[in-house]
């Protein structure tokens, strides 16, 4: 079929050299399961017979090189008899081979429902989906290939180091987002302690008026970090300890319009009360980065 051995490439910038194994699962899909099942009538008999000869014109259509038109022939055989798996095999494989991982598991998915015993369509499905760069979803349909293989007594080699390829891309994804994020809490860390350090400066103003002008950049200052902070990409992992600086941000932030307020109003109450929502806005920040310094020495 010169298929022997064909690659793609991935989103982790890679290449992938198709394995024996699937080399295996074609011939399986051309061959192995082309047999048109016992006791079908004359019409269905016309049918298998049609779409063997668009598969054998495809065929030659690709030796040709003439994709479009093998992409089209195989297109017809599908049509003509969804249950020949040659059609399905010829079609997805061509897709994988040209790069269009989008369309491939389209017809994958096709190729799943209407032969879903046939573990060839799963692997294919997962394949496309690993082009795609969705690994856990290519780990899901290559494990449903696995089962079907080991139930009929093949081997799974050739598809388990597929799934060990996409865990390995997805731990070192994992890795990649969690420096990427270390590298941004150190930034919004160092941010933070800037807009506090002005804190000195308001607390050493000299009249009401003043404090509150430097309250209100103090403010701006805040939520520059809040806006940042929102912004950030988060590893899962990381979700909780990053909730409680946004928290602590929103504690400094509603502390310093309360303390604003309470100048304005003369309200010394309101004062004091906000002047611990700061504090308790300061413990949540300090919290957040011995979290951080904590995952750093893991």
């Amino acid at each position: 079929m010169g298929r022997a051995v064909w690659e793609m490439a991935t989103r982790s910038k890679t290449r992938l050299v198709l394995a024996a194994s699937l080399l295996f699962l074609l011939v399986v899909s051309l061959f192995g399961l082309s047999c048109m099942p016992s006791g079908e009538g004359d019409a269905t008999r016309e049918n298998w017979d049609r779409a063997v000869a668009l598969v054998d014109q495809g065929r030659a259509a690709e030796e040709a090189g003439k994709p479009s038109e093998a992409l089209a022939l195989y297109s017809q055989a599908i049509s003509t008899e969804p249950g020949f798996a040659s059609g399905w095999g010829s079609k997805v494989c061509l897709l994988l081979e040209q790069g269009k991982f989008a369309e491939a598991l389209q017809t994958a998915e096709g190729y799943s429902q209407s032969l879903p015993s046939n573990s060839s369509s799963w692997f294919y499905k997962g394949y496309a989906l690993e082009g795609l760069g969705r690994y856990q979803e290519a780990i899901v349909e290559y494990q449903k290939s696995m089962a079907l293989d080991a139930k009929n007594g093949r081997a799974t080699d050739g598809t388990a180091s597929r799934v060990a390829h996409c865990q390995d891309v997805l731990g070192n994804q994992a890795n990649a987002e969690d420096q990427a994020y270390y590298d941004t809490a150190a930034t919004l860390i160092s941010k933070v302690r800037g807009v506090n350090q002005s804190m000195e400066t308001i607390l050493a103003a000299n009249d009401a008026e003043e404090a509150i002008g430097l309250l209100s950049k103090y403010v701006s200052g805040v939520q520059g970090c809040i806006d940042d902070a929102s912004a950030a990409k988060v590893p899962d992992r990381l979700a909780s300890i990053h909730a409680q600086l946004l928290e602590g941000l929103g504690l400094l932030k509603a502390g310093a319009l309360g303390v604003s307020a309470a100048l304005q109003a003369g309200d010394s109450a309101a004062f004091s009360r906000s002047f611990g929502t700061l504090f308790a806005g300061s413990d949540k920040v300090e919290a957040y980065r011995l979290a951080m310094l904590d995952e750093l020495g893991k």
